[in-house]
């Protein structure tokens, strides 16, 4: 059983906000805007700063373009385009939510990233774990035993959320 499962739409209760944290697939796009559709909350925040110092356009303007082109109104997402890293993204989104007086999430972040950034936001804000199905991304059983690229990538990943868990804990960070 997986810590934190991907569930639809319907089965996620109505929150004051989505909140998007940038990251490297479509999938959380795709699901902050059908939990939009789907009336879960009216306001998505969208959070990612460039990865680089002039690096061109952040994550959170490039998330909200392509939310805008899946029918979320412009007017309903609100970016947060200076955030490098999760704990950036759950200060910053924190600050904005305070000043909206919003209290309860749907974070959207994917479920291997779930656990440190849900302790990140859980500091201060009410958080309803809202992680995405992968889309198109089921390989037949017995290729799952043998080495690849995708395999070394999902190993690197949780690798990567484990010690940066480990180390926002000794920082007392979340």
């Amino acid at each position: 059983m997986e810590r934190f499962p991907a569930r639809s739409a319907a089965e996620l209760p109505a929150a004051d906000a989505i909140v998007l944290l940038g990251g490297p697939d479509d999938d959380r796009v795709w699901h902050a805007a059908r939990l939009y559709h789907a009336g879960k909350a009216p306001l998505v925040i969208v959070t990612g700063g460039p990865v680089w110092p002039d690096a061109g356009p952040s994550a959170a303007s490039v998330m909200r373009i392509q939310l805008r082109a899946l029918g979320v109104p412009e007017h309903a997402t609100i970016i947060e385009n200076e955030s490098r890293n999760t704990r950036q993204n759950a200060l910053f989104a924190v600050e904005l939510a305070a000043s909206l007086r919003i209290g309860h999430v749907l974070l959207v972040t994917s479920a291997y990233h779930m656990p440190r950034a849900s302790a990140a936001f859980g500091r201060t804000l009410h958080v309803t774990h809202a992680a995405p199905r992968r889309l198109n991304r089921r390989l037949p059983r017995i290729l799952l035993f043998l080495p690849s690229a995708p395999a070394l990538s999902r190993s690197t990943k949780a690798l990567r959320e484990y010690l940066g868990l480990v180390v926002y804990r000794l920082r007392g960070w979340v």
